[in-house]
């Protein structure tokens, strides 16, 4: 491959949800490429304006399609900026009143993958929030207190090669809805054998067949099927019968063409090569019939030096207290990636990787391990929380290659003030590519509700959201996260959004509504802005959509008189003026078609058995009582 500077430079602007974190949820920061954000990407590189996240996904070898079909598979080493959740434990003081308070606790999560491939999660709500038991003392009733402490709750997700999850809701069952906010969204009920219906919410229209987390079955809008069976095989399969057959064996992990088993990928990890750090052997079949492959040297590096704060209970004044809490964490991290000899006499081509937890400085700061007793705290610290800093690019020496620096919102912050959660929000600030003697600069400002971003020329690209607050003025119930308008040189775009929200459909969530569910743009305004952003003219597009997201009619307007829109409290525009010309009207009709939130055709309303609609006489119904959920189908009730 012939890799220039521009594979981080190109940028391109993708609309590819966040995880939004509430009060006593885990905040698990977007990783990987997901829906309904905007990303700034080139040949490797996403940037998410939302959260800061650098994603890179370097392609390592690939499995192209046969002759007359369109399914691929690449593997790739992935990368996620993101590394950190903070996760909850709830805590109550022995020999007290009810006074339970929460800890939060920073976990290593994101980071690299090679290769990888899909997988369903069942995530206990223990693991996002650990709750103690409940009592009386607690002001709850018998019967809540017995939900909580007898009884499990889960959420079931479809976690992606590049470290992206899309949670999965069950339509038979009915969510927790007791009084603990917590608790929202999951559910007491997981397959255990027996296959359950599962829908995607995000935008996704994912249909899923799930009897574990090692039998399953996920259905894309596009036709192709991601089936997993309990002998730990995983197949891609689309429409046309062609399979890309994944499992590992004593050989490694193979992906294999299974229509010409010849054609495959291998990847072997070997812990003790490259001096006992570890490396990742990804073999390749050339045109000849020899196997080649390229190494993935692991290494680690340490984030050290590094505080934050924990709630704790004081004993001796009997009240919650906040105390310092310290970091120390070895993280694995890809050092190179080396590709096989391709020039004689030349070396041979790779990435060489840096992070900013690789070097220490000296740092004092006063800290209270025991509450309410301070003193001073000197130490080495990592510059960094453990971010990748540097990427050099083939040839793979910094005085022969192009090389980009990355530089983070907590770099040189060794202390975390006022929440721990700091670590999940902190994104990316600055980006430096150097090549051929110059370096050009990008500057992000990452916020709640909007950012922007300078390029090297000095010009800005602004993006503005709704927030994810629940419950604060101006704060969205039903597009919370979701980018209204996005500013350019020259160019403003604005998107109005719904919610494509389907009968059966859960969207209860800790804080409120699960926000959005299935959103899809409605109406797109695009307005023409001179020099200092005054708006020119304008025109729009119209979406009708099916409520499996196909767009059923798309209306584009010509130009017209920006000064004739009218706007929401957010400067949205609500309507296409009523004199503006419409220039043309595109109707498409899709194979089972859900032309209504009530349609037996949904997506998400398969057969378990056939794939197809699953038609009842009677509609659902659900009593709710202390410690019971009853469904009715067709007269028949069942606890």
């Amino acid at each position: 491959m012939n890799w220039t500077a521009k594979t981080l430079t190109a940028l391109v602007l993708l609309m590819l949800v966040c995880g939004v974190s509430f009060a006593q949820e885990a905040a698990r920061p977007d990783r990987g490429a997901t829906l309904n954000r905007n990303y700034l990407a080139s040949d490797i590189e996403n940037i998410n304006l939302q959260n800061g996240n650098v994603q890179l996904s370097i392609p390592l070898a690939a499995l192209p399609p046969i002759a007359g079909g369109k399914l691929s598979w690449t593997v790739s080493a992935h990368y996620n900026s993101k590394i950190w959740d903070v996760l909850r434990t709830q805590e109550e003081p022995a020999g007290t009143v009810w006074l339970p308070y929460v800890v939060d606790t920073p976990a290593a999560s994101g980071g690299w993958t090679i290769g990888g491939a899909y997988a369903v999660v069942f995530r206990n709500a223990r693991d996002d929030f650990d709750r103690v038991q409940y009592d009386l003392s607690s002001g709850l009733s018998q019967g809540e207190c017995d939900l909580l402490n007898n009884f499990q709750y889960w959420k079931v997700l479809l976690v992606t090669p590049d470290g992206s999850e899309r949670e999965l809701r069950p339509l038979d069952y009915a969510s927790y809805s007791g009084s603990q906010d917590f608790l929202r969204g999951y559910y007491s009920t997981i397959p255990t054998g027996s296959a359950m219906r599962y829908y995607s919410l995000d935008g996704s229209n994912l249909y899923a067949k799930i009897s574990s987390n090692t039998d399953w079955t996920v259905y894309m809008p596009d036709g192709t099927r991601v089936i997993q069976t309990p002998d730990g095989v995983q197949r891609i399969q689309d429409t046309n019968g062609n399979k890309i057959k994944i499992f590992t064996d004593a050989n490694g992990t193979h992906y294999q063409d299974e229509q010409t088993t010849n054609r495959e990928i291998r990847v072997v990890y070997d812990p003790a090569a490259n001096s006992g750090q570890g490396r990742y052997r990804v073999f390749y079949p050339t045109v000849t019939g020899i196997e080649h492959y390229i190494d993935v040297n692991m290494g680690t590096t340490i984030v050290q030096g590094k505080t934050h704060p924990v709630d704790d209970f004081d004993g001796i004044n009997e009240n919650i207290c906040q105390r310092t809490a310290s970091l120390y964490t070895e993280l694995p991290v890809v050092r190179d990636i080396v590709f096989p000899q391709t020039e004689p006499s030349q070396p041979q081509r790779k990435f060489a990787f840096s992070y900013n937890s690789d070097t220490t400085e000296n740092t004092t700061s006063e800290v209270n391990w025991v509450c309410g007793v301070n003193e001073n705290y000197t130490r080495a610290a990592s510059i960094g929380w453990g971010e990748l800093s540097r990427v050099i690019m083939p040839p793979g020496t910094i005085q022969t290659a192009a090389y980009t620096d990355y530089s983070y919102e907590l770099d040189h912050i060794h202390s975390l003030l006022s929440s721990t959660d700091e670590l999940a929000n902190t994104g990316v600030s600055q980006k430096k590519l150097y090549h051929d003697g110059i370096s050009d600069t990008w500057t992000y400002g990452i916020g709640p509700s909007g950012s922007s971003v300078t390029s090297p020329d000095g010009s800005s690209l602004s993006e503005w959201r709704y927030c994810a607050t629940f419950g604060e003025p101006g704060c969205s119930t039903d597009k919370a996260g979701l980018a209204y308008r996005l500013r350019q040189p020259f160019v403003m775009t604005e998107k109005h959004w719904i919610n494509l929200t389907f009968s059966g459909g859960d969207n209860i969530g800790p804080g409120g509504l699960i926000s959005p569910f299935n959103p899809v743009v409605d109406y797109e305004y695009t307005t023409l802005l001179d020099a200092n952003n005054n708006a020119l003219k304008m025109s729009a597009r119209k979406f009708q959509y099916d409520y499996n997201g196909n767009v059923t009619q798309v209306v584009e307007y010509d130009w017209f008189d920006p000064a004739l829109v009218s706007r929401d409290a957010q400067g949205v525009p609500t309507a296409v003026p009523a004199s503006a010309t419409v220039l043309r009207t595109t109707n498409s009709s899709h194979y089972n078609q859900a032309s209504s939130s009530t349609s037996t055709n949904v997506y998400a309303k398969r057969a378990l058995a056939t794939g197809t609609p699953l038609i009842l006489n009677a509609p659902r119904q659900t009593t709710v009582g202390p410690s019971i959920v009853r469904f009715s189908y067709d007269g028949q009730a069942f606890d």
